[in-house]
């Protein structure tokens, strides 16, 4: 299964130091269906952030709490990443965390 995202996103809290103001990205994930339920694979990325270029490396994990053929479906997604800033010399590594719930239709 492959996924493709496109998202965007604005800082809420401390927004006046690098990465942290805006992001605009692409994230595409290489994935396998366990069951009905879960979903996880791995995936690459590119995030424009306010302060440079970053390039994830992730997992990412998903579970539909009552998958349907159509309609809206309930969803939990988590994502563990590293991210390399392209855009500073040495390179910078950030990690983190992505954790949501969504209904996808």
């Amino acid at each position: 299964m492959d996924i493709f995202e496109v998202f965007g996103g604005f800082g809420l809290a401390t927004t006046n130091v690098d990465y942290a103001q805006r992001v605009i990205g692409f994230d595409n994930i290489f994935g396998y269906q366990i069951n009905k339920n879960f979903l996880s694979g791995f995936g690459a990325g590119l995030n424009f952030y306010n302060g440079g270029i970053g390039i994830p490396v992730f997992i990412d994990m998903r579970y539909s709490l009552n998958p349907r053929p159509s309609g809206l479906t309930p969803l939990l997604w988590q994502m563990e990443a590293c991210s390399f800033i392209l855009t500073s010399f040495p390179l910078q590594i950030f990690l983190f965390t992505r954790k949501s719930g969504f209904k996808r239709s």
